[in-house]
């Protein structure tokens, strides 16, 4: 428990960069209204009887929500796949906010009201996969690695080129653990979330070890492996 409050706070204090956090205070116990969006389910992480599903939108960015298997229509089995990765979607959400004790930090949670399937994204139909693609000798990335809280380390990802997605980072080989600083959700076994990042934008993710031999950044363009010193 001790160790999942400290990475909690690790959390809190990393993401607050050079902003100070708002105060328990200043942040009020209210909903904040509702409101619809349409995308495709990229990511859905489901355990004791909720899910946490990722949204890709029409921009390109990204939209988190939570929802009971009753409410999504999942309490029975044959019903299990209604919602999956692939299928394009519109849901209507709650968005509240509360102060979160466990992280120390004003939180604005999105909880699913009701939804429905649109249709089978086609990447899931029965056509071919595609190619893979071929990996370019100029990296589409550049990573920065520097101390973080207490003994752990702060992995900074920047973009280089007009767009390129993360879509996994390991560190040490998958032996180390690392979190996403803009997703509370890993620390808790929650999937890795894909980032889209353009020219010059930059992706963070934290870990507590002190030091990492090997970094492997998988994108869409290639893989590259980096050794931090």
């Amino acid at each position: 428990m001790k160790n999942i409050v400290l990475i909690v706070c690790c959390i809190a204090f990393l993401a607050c960069g050079q902003a100070e956090a708002a105060t328990k205070a200043q942040c009020p116990e209210k909903a904040l209204g509702t409101g619809t969006v349409e995308g495709i389910i990229a990511e859905k992480f489901c355990e004791d009887g909720f899910c946490f599903v990722t949204l890709t939108l029409p921009s390109g960015e990204s939209f988190d929500f939570a929802a009971s298997y009753e409410d999504m229509n999942m309490y029975e089995d044959k019903n299990r796949e209604t919602w999956a990765v692939g299928q394009r979607v519109s849901v209507q959400y709650g968005e509240r906010q509360f102060w979160h004790e466990g992280i120390n930090k004003c939180v604005r949670p999105k909880d699913f009201m009701s939804g429905k399937v649109l249709a089978v994204a086609l990447a899931q139909a029965t056509q071919k996969a595609p190619a893979p693609v071929a990996q370019s000798t100029e990296r589409p990335i550049r990573v920065n690695v520097k101390p973080g809280v207490r003994e752990g380390l702060l992995i900074s990802i920047t973009s280089t080129v007009n767009e390129v997605i993360i879509q996994n980072v390991l560190a040490n080989r998958g032996n180390t653990h690392l979190f996403d600083i803009a997703n509370p959700l890993s620390l808790f076994g929650a999937p890795f979330q894909p980032r889209a990042l353009k020219f010059g934008q930059t992706a963070q993710y934290g870990t507590l070890e002190p030091s990492i031999i090997e970094l492997e950044v998988q994108t869409n363009l290639g893989s590259w492996r980096f050794a931090p010193k």
